[in-house]
């Protein structure tokens, strides 16, 4: 996939020397409470490693872009997707930063176009965990609908969570997203 480009980010797939925003943003409690529990800085690197490898249609790893805004250049996040024999699992990461800005739906309307534009799949999902409230809105606002709870499904922060599905199709009507 080419560079990913909204009217205030540019997206490019990650490499080796995005290790420290990468880090920062696993190590940071609020940026990850309905993601993970902390993880030791050798699973991170795992995570990370993982992503590193050049994407290609026939690989089975994320493709993993890191978002910078245009005009700082500052790195404020990360987007991407995996394929799957039923489409693909769609994500999205921000700093604090970047938080609060509408970025995420600006890339993940951008990503969704992109990916059915370019033939990838009909079929686009994301997972969200129950009390994500922010998330929830966003998938709203982006064209996904919520299509299945997973009772109990993903354990954080010493207690069981919901898990919610959202998806977006191809044929969706397309959202207007502001930039």
């Amino acid at each position: 996939m080419t560079p990913l480009i909204t009217p205030r980010l540019t997206g490019r797939q990650l490499c080796a020397d995005d290790w420290p925003f990468f880090l920062q943003l696993y190590r940071d409690r609020q940026v990850m409470r309905f993601i993970t529990d902390p993880l030791s800085e050798q699973s991170i690197r795992e995570k990370f490693s993982s992503r590193l490898p050049l994407w290609q249609r026939s690989s089975k790893h994320w493709l993993c872009l890191l978002l910078s805004e245009r005009d700082s250049g500052e790195p404020v996040g990360l987007t991407g997707f995996c394929l799957q024999e039923t489409g693909a699992e769609a994500g999205f990461i921000f700093s604090p930063q970047g938080q609060g800005k509408g970025y995420a739906a600006e890339s993940l309307n951008t990503l969704a176009a992109r990916f059915f534009s370019e033939g990838y799949g009909d079929r686009l999902c994301c997972q969200v965990t129950d009390g994500n409230e922010a998330c929830q809105r966003l998938m709203q606002r982006c064209g996904f609908r919520l299509t299945e709870r997973q009772s109990r499904s993903f354990y954080l922060a010493g207690q069981w969570h919901d898990d919610l599905h959202f998806v977006r199709y191809a044929s969706d009507p397309k959202p207007e997203i502001p930039g």
